[in-house]
């Protein structure tokens, strides 16, 4: 049976949260090595494809889920401490869940020529049929790392994902460097899934007797059904969502050339980094929100690390709107000079202000059942990027896509505050508060590093830009009724 509490003494959430920033910094650094390594190592045109396979099977990545890795984590979860019952939860997750895997991973295979003939480009079939393999290979994998997250075990994650980051890196690399082009970027991609979900199931048969309840246990089809009821819910929501993650690459492709799609492509996914402070928070404190498990402690740590959220966010998109040019140039390199790319990235900032709320009260909300009244927001959300998109993207090209991510964040974000106001009685006046003076901050910041980098220009200006703006926005902050709060959050 799966071992948890009292044999095992449970994480607090300090040091889950610190477990799952690890796993988001082991990500940036692996995404980031990465993502450097493709942007010069490929052409913008291959860079575009590789973007296009993988908007692809990220479009179909969570839906193939089904909701299956959410809904048992929210069931585990609620059952913390129950043996029992979380042995069958997990045994009849797990079978549904490599069920679905190998299914959708079929699907995507068959489909590649039909897909790649859509953006009439037929090299495009081989990496969308490897991307098939990969998605499979995920979603197990994501099904593993929402498991351990419910049982409050972040230190596996970090694990797994440290192995399923580095190989994938790794494998990228090297098969790019020996010739493979977009073909070996995309089959490092499977690999190195692959790799990493096997981890993911041998540890949790290992240190949870996983494999021992997939035989034991009989297959209980009333609790797979009260799996799936919830599943159901949050898999439409996935699905919106991965439309949603990935449309404006394809809307892009469709009207604009390869060499356009990177340009926005490119800096977006070095700013999806944006999201990992809110994801780590999100990890640690969500199995903590589940019925028979909050508390009023949690539920006012979870509107704490909102608010930190705030002014980490804020100072974050100060800096792209202030160096936005300079990321382009050094990061990116001078293949992306004379594009749209620091210009996508300058008008993506509001994205990453409110990029750290999304995960943590999207995923609180999981939690605590209220998917279903997630549902509308997540389809308002897609109409809109999508109708932006579609007007914006043929008149100003990429900057379009940046500004239909902004429109649809901004909504998103502020329609999930008020569901939590609704669901948690979560304290929306002090984050209010919060926002007003993070923005007066980054407005600080950016009027005190305009000015120094006018008087003296130069990497000099540009330095002394960043250390005197960084104090105007934290002496902002300090005059603040934030001075106060704390910057951890405590059980």
């Amino acid at each position: 049976m799966i071992r948890d509490s009292p044999e095992r003494t449970p994480e607090s959430v300090r040091m889950s949260t610190l477990f799952a920033g690890g796993v988001q910094l082991a990500g940036t650094v692996f995404t980031a090595l990465l993502t450097l390594f493709l942007v010069r190592a490929l052409s913008p045109d291959d860079y575009g494809r590789y973007a296009i396979a993988i908007a692809v099977g990220s479009i179909v990545l969570l839906p193939s889920d089904f909701g299956i890795s959410a809904s048992a984590a929210r069931s585990i979860a609620e059952a913390y401490g129950n043996k029992r019952k979380i042995a069958q939860i997990f045994s009849v997750a797990l079978r549904l869940k490599l069920i679905s895997a190998l299914v959708i991973g079929g699907i995507i295979f068959a489909a590649a020529p039909f897909i790649a003939k859509i953006y009439s480009d037929p090299s495009l079939t081989t990496p969308i049929r490897i991307i098939g393999v990969a998605v499979a290979a995920q979603t197990v994998f994501g099904f593993a790392s929402a498991s351990f997250s419910a049982l409050r075990r972040m230190r596996a994650v970090l694990g797994i994902v440290t192995l399923e980051s580095a190989a994938e890196t790794a494998l990228c690399i090297a098969l790019v460097a020996a010739g493979a082009g977009v073909v070996g970027a995309v089959a490092g991609r499977a690999i190195g899934y692959s790799l990493g979900a096997a981890a993911g199931l041998l540890i949790l048969f290992a240190q949870h007797g996983g494999l021992r309840v997939v035989r034991r246990e009989r297959f209980d089809p009333v609790l797979a059904r009260a799996l799936a009821v919830y599943a159901g819910a949050i898999a439409l929501v996935d699905a919106i969502w991965a439309v949603l993650s990935q449309v404006d690459v394809l809307i892009m492709g469709v009207f604009l050339s390869p060499a356009a799609v990177a340009s926005f492509q490119a800096p977006a996914r070095l700013l999806s980094l944006a999201t990992y402070p809110g994801l780590a928070l999100s990890n640690a404190l969500g199995p903590r929100l589940a019925q028979g498990q909050r508390s009023a402690r949690t539920v006012s740590s979870l509107g704490t690390s909102a608010r930190v959220l705030v002014i980490l966010q804020s100072f974050a998109a100060a800096c792209v709107v202030l160096y936005a040019h300079e990321i382009t140039a050094v990061v990116l390199g001078h293949q992306y000079r004379h594009s749209q790319a620091a210009l996508v990235l300058r008008c993506l900032a509001p994205f990453v202000l409110l990029s750290g709320l999304a995960p943590l009260l999207s995923n609180a909300i999981d939690y605590v059942g209220g998917a279903r009244r997630r549902i509308w927001i997540a389809a308002v959300t897609l109409v809109l990027n999508v109708a932006l998109n579609v007007i914006l993207v043929p008149q100003i090209g990429p900057v379009g896509a940046a500004v239909a991510v902004d429109a649809g964040f901004a909504f998103f974000v502020l329609a999930h505050v008020n569901l939590c106001r609704e669901l948690l009685d979560f304290p929306v006046a002090p984050l209010a508060k919060t926002g007003l003076s993070a923005l007066a901050g980054a407005g600080a910041m950016m009027l005190t590093a305009t000015v120094i980098g006018f008087v003296a220009p130069g990497l000099a200006g540009l330095v002394a830009g960043l250390i005197a703006g960084s104090a105007a926005f934290a002496g902002v902050i300090f005059l603040s009724p934030d001075r106060s709060m704390l910057l951890t959050v405590r059980q």
